[in-house]
């Protein structure tokens, strides 16, 4: 199992970034050693003009993970990561490694719904 986590740098000491689409990171995590299996520098996606939460889902999807870790997620994003089969939780965090923690003690809430507006809504 695969876990995903929006970051603001690679790494697990990395600052714990709440947002999915805009995310500069996507620390991919070993979910049952903790350890980084990649980072993906999601900067393409960071400044798109729309449309960041559905290409990030696909980035997330594309590398594997079965479970997203974030903040918030919009309609496009929730959409696109349930087709995909890919389990979203909501968490708040300072790090890529107290999420990860969080999650483990499952003090992470089910975002099976989108949070926040699409950006163009």
């Amino acid at each position: 199992m695969n876990i995903c986590i929006t970051a603001k740098e690679a790494g697990l000491d990395a600052a714990f970034d709440e947002h999915f689409g805009r995310a500069p990171y996507l620390v991919i995590v070993d979910g049952t050693t903790g350890e980084v299996v990649k980072a993906i520098n999601n900067i393409d996606n960071q400044n798109a003009v729309q449309g960041a939460g559905l290409e990030t889902g696909k980035v997330v999807s594309e590398a594997g993970a079965d479970i997203v870790l974030t903040g918030h997620l919009g309609p496009k994003a929730t959409d696109y990561l349930k087709m995909a089969n890919i389990a979203s939780y909501k968490v708040a965090a300072a790090t890529v490694a107290e999420a990860f923690a969080k999650f483990k003690s499952k003090e992470v809430t089910n975002l099976d719904t989108a949070d926040v507006r699409g950006h163009w809504e």
